[in-house]
């Protein structure tokens, strides 16, 4: 398995097996030769899962997070361990279930459920599960702009369109929901619809998040809105923003990156 490796990369290879190792030990000799009480304590079962999800024990790994469950039911950090194991999609699926059918208006499991239902595939129980979690928090962005994700997966443009802008009526500025937006009503051909919304985008935001995602996105904006301005025949407001795309893309060919996809 590490006959590719150098002589020195087997070495650190080495290193963090034996610290991963020892740190296994450790949470274990604290679980297992302490207390009862601390037996019954979810937290160092959750650890214990981590450990054992570390040094690639699904099966341990497993038992300790159902362990952590039947402890402290709807533990989020558990639950989501759980989900990431493809062992554990499913027991993460049932364990979700159950907690909701105890206290149906825990949407910090509920917000787990939808991921891994997302996850499976199941678009529409992903989406029943989204609109439970709307009908008990009704100014979650968030939530708002989730749902929008899933009526675009489901092929309804405009209840996506409606939910992104239910989102932007809660949180002003919201990149991704000005982003997702502005690439809907491209295909509604509304050009200045279009550009404003992907102008939105651009504008620098006090919060550190937004800041992160407009910069990921402000490229692939300015291209979009360089092709728009030049189908509305504004070409110099499509030379501007190829200026401003060439001067945060060095080295590349921004006339390629002109192209329409």
């Amino acid at each position: 398995m590490l006959e590719h490796l150098n002589r020195k990369q087997r070495a650190v290879v080495w290193v963090v097996g034996l610290w991963v190792s020892a740190a296994c030990r450790h949470l274990q000799s604290t679980l297992l030769g302490g207390t009862t009480l601390a037996r019954d304590d979810a937290e160092a079962h959750y650890k214990l899962g981590v450990a054992a999800q570390l040094r690639g024990d699904s099966i341990a790994a497993i038992a300790e997070f159902r362990e952590t469950l039947r402890l402290q039911p709807g533990n989020v950090k558990a639950l989501v361990f759980l989900g990431i194991m493809h062992e554990g999609k499913h027991i993460a699926i049932t364990e979700c279930r159950n907690v909701l059918d105890s206290d149906p208006d825990n949407n910090a499991v509920r917000g787990v459920l939808v991921d891994l239902l997302q996850e499976k595939g199941d678009l529409n129980g992903t989406i029943a599960e989204c609109q439970e979690w709307l009908r008990l928090e009704p100014k979650s962005a968030l939530g708002h702009k989730f749902f929008a994700g899933l009526l675009v997966k489901k092929g309804d443009p405009e209840g996506a369109m409606a939910e992104y802008r239910k989102a932007l009526r809660l949180k002003s500025g919201d990149v991704w929901a000005h982003y997702e937006l502005g690439r809907l009503l491209e295909t509604e051909h509304d050009l200045d619809a279009v550009v404003t919304e992907f102008k939105e985008v651009l504008n620098p935001s006090p919060d550190t998040d937004e800041e992160v995602t407009r910069r990921l996105v402000s490229n692939e904006v300015r291209r979009r809105i360089a092709v728009l301005l030049l189908k509305k025949g504004d070409l110099v407001g499509a030379f501007t923003e190829c200026v401003a795309f060439v001067s945060t893309t060095p080295g590349r060919k921004f006339l390629v990156q002109l192209v329409p996809k």
